[in-house]
């Protein structure tokens, strides 16, 4: 409804669901609770075969994760920046699985790679944290003459965007405020 009327009012404008893709039901959930990622089984054509060989991937997959994750906790480089994000943010926002996998299916599972853009990110988000971020704290041009609004969650849960690019005013931002705008939009 939410979606209705803000297409009636600006119907030029686009929706786009932001966030990581929904969950899907348990009944298509692998034995560790998660579906394994579509960038190592690959499409229908080149998947696996087998159940078992579906099972050898997603175990490698969590095998990668869990490598990728013990590596971050042990790098005495990122340990700062690690315990700056943990005391704005909390300790939990490096933990889940979904966020060590996205580096690795972003490097195509090859660990090197993706240990060196984990470390980028860690130190970028340690100077923005993300998480402190509120309404507040943002301009109130941010606001105002930014291209997004959040209109909510559809059913599934997922956040609703739309986007209104007729709207925004790229005189009213600095560099850094149109940059912690889209990360407050984004997170």
């Amino acid at each position: 409804e939410r979606f209705r009327e803000a297409y009636d009012r600006d119907p030029w404008s686009s929706v786009a669901l932001l966030g990581p893709a929904c969950e899907r039901s348990d009944a298509t959930r692998g034995e560790a609770g998660r579906t394994p990622s579509r960038s190592l089984m690959g499409n229908a054509k080149s998947g696996p075969e087998t159940l078992a060989q579906a099972a050898e991937l997603l175990e490698r997959q969590q095998a990668g994760i869990e490598a990728l994750r013990k590596w971050a906790a042990a790098e005495p480089g990122l340990r700062a920046a690690r315990q700056s994000i943990a005391e704005a943010e909390g300790p939990g926002i490096l933990a889940p699985d979904r966020f060590y996998e996205r580096f690795l299916i972003a490097r195509g599972w090859a660990p090197e790679p993706a240990k060196k853009m984990l470390a980028s990110h860690i130190q970028w988000r340690a100077c923005i944290l993300p998480s402190t971020l509120t309404s507040k704290s943002l301009a109130e041009a941010a606001l105002q003459f930014g291209p997004f609004t959040f209109l909510g969650h559809d059913r599934e849960g997922c956040p609703v965007m739309l986007s209104h690019h007729r709207r925004f005013e790229p005189s009213r931002f600095t560099v850094q405020s149109y940059t912690q705008y889209m990360v407050f939009m984004l997170e």
